[in-house]
């Protein structure tokens, strides 16, 4: 039995999920003999498990009705920004005056609750860390009163949370939402996304989805490009790259890596980071061409 039908995937979610209520591993060899199929579809049907959180992206969509211009930005890991690269994108901004701007994870460091080793006397505590990052958010508000603002979390936002169910899960419910109170990000009218989205015909991510250790940093939009199968744009890893992917039937994708607005960080004083942030233009039908832009030494490239 050679094909990926739709019958051998249910079993195959339904073995997935007795495996893992058992804390059992599902493997290629056991899928050989539960579902008889072969080896190679075994090795497919292991690879679609373990991403489908990813490969499923299909929470939230945000349909385009007229000409629209977003700015997309991340990883300005306050209170560690580069305030160079942050004054000449919000400026830049200013000119293209954007219907939408999406924050794509990692406005936050929250370098106090990090579990790398950190330096006890560098960085703010996380209440005066939030506090900075609130007067950036309302200073971007005010500067864009009548922008659709998007706060989408990434894994420095997660920490947060992740330090309370480590450390006190019983308050767990009692927190919930501690970020969007502390930012205030009801009262600004930002709203807070915490799976992938899109916007026209392109996906946003923050780039934590896909479990680290299986990527090259040289190859961003490579090994997105195997999980997503659509046009996107990620961030998180700080470096910008572009590019074209064609598939069978003239079809293609177009794929992005954002650069940070962050500057060094204690864990990466050696890196190929880039400062650079997105703009992305799209037509009534979805349709959008993106400027990936890279900002070096306080010029827009």
């Amino acid at each position: 039995m050679n094909n990926f039908s739709v019958d051998i995937w249910r079993r195959a979610i339904a073995l997935k999920k007795k495996a893992d209520e058992e804390g059992e591993s599902l493997g290629r060899q056991k899928l050989m003999e539960l579902l008889d199929i072969t080896e190679p579809l075994a090795r497919c049907i292991v690879f679609a498990l373990t991403y489908r959180d990813i490969l499923n992206c299909s929470s939230t969509s945000y349909p385009v009705e007229t000409d629209t211009t977003e700015l997309l930005f991340g990883d300005v890991h306050i209170p560690f920004q580069n305030k160079a690269s942050v004054e000449v994108m919000l400026d830049y901004a200013k000119e293209i005056k954007p219907d939408i701007i999406s924050i794509m994870g990692d406005l936050q460091d929250c370098y106090q609750i990090s579990t790398f080793n950190t330096n006890p006397i560098r960085g703010k505590r996380l209440f005066d860390e939030i506090k900075e990052g609130r007067n950036f958010l309302y200073k971007l508000r005010e500067m864009f009163p009548e922008a659709r603002i998007i706060f989408y979390r990434g894994n420095h936002e997660e920490r947060i949370e992740r330090y309370i169910f480590d450390r006190a899960p019983q308050l767990a419910e009692l927190v919930a939402g501690l970020l969007i109170d502390k930012l205030e990000l009801n009262k600004l009218n930002i709203e807070y996304i915490t799976e992938p989205f899109a916007i026209g015909k392109l996906w946003h991510l923050h780039g934590h989805e896909k479990p680290s250790g299986s990527y090259n940093p040289e190859y961003i939009c490579n090994v997105f490009s195997q999980y997503i199968g659509d046009h996107f744009v990620v961030f998180h890893f700080h470096r910008t790259q572009s590019k074209t992917f064609k598939r069978i039937g003239n079809r293609f994708w177009n794929t992005y890596s954002v650069g940070c607005l962050c500057g060094d960080l204690d864990y990466a004083r050696l890196n190929k980071w880039q400062n650079g942030f997105g703009v992305a233009r799209y037509d009534s039908e979805g349709n959008f061409t993106f400027d990936n832009k890279t900002v070096l030494n306080g010029v827009i490239y």
